[in-house]
């Protein structure tokens, strides 16, 4: 009897210890901040396979469509009148930066949902600016501006330009 990873594999044409493998898959998803900061540094995908496997798992289209969404949706709630939550477990967003820097937000949300191909190296840093605490969407104190990260960002989803360190 041929198990499941075998039999996945096998449609897809790759090996059971290829990509695909359960073990490799676990490495990347507890490591994976590690894994988007490095690819963002400029790691080379084609070098280990965790890399490559998180570099396939960022520039697939759904986590395209899922990242624009979540450009859209931060965009969305800066926008709208909320009362402040004195006591939530939800990091505030720095509202100022996002409302000067929206036209840039869309433009990558909107550079994610064209059919072009992204490299992994911009979709990494995009994850990163969404998912760290201490980065400037949500630290007024971040070592780095929105600034610096949004033009990089579009400059880095390129795959024709390569990630600059």
């Amino acid at each position: 009897m041929r198990s499941t990873a075998a039999i996945r594999s096998a449609r897809s044409g790759s090996a059971p210890h290829g990509l695909g493998a359960p073990r490799l898959r676990l490495r990347v998803l507890l490591h994976r901040y590690g894994i988007d900061r490095e690819l963002s540094d400029g790691g080379e995908p084609e070098g280990e396979p965790e890399l490559q496997l998180r570099s396939r798992q960022l520039t697939c289209g759904a986590e395209r469509h899922r990242l624009a969404g979540c450009l859209r949706k931060l965009i969305e709630e800066v926008e709208a009148v909320h009362k402040p939550q004195p006591l939530s477990p939800v990091l505030p967003v720095q509202r100022e930066a996002v409302l000067i820097w929206r036209d840039s937000i869309i433009a990558i949300a909107g550079r994610l949902d064209r059919p072009m191909p992204v490299a992994a190296a911009g979709m990494a840093r995009l994850r990163l600016l969404l998912t760290d605490g201490a980065g400037p969407l949500f630290n007024p104190t971040s070592d780095y501006l929105m600034a610096d990260v949004l033009p990089r960002i579009e400059e880095d989803l390129d795959p024709n330009q390569g990630a600059r360190t």
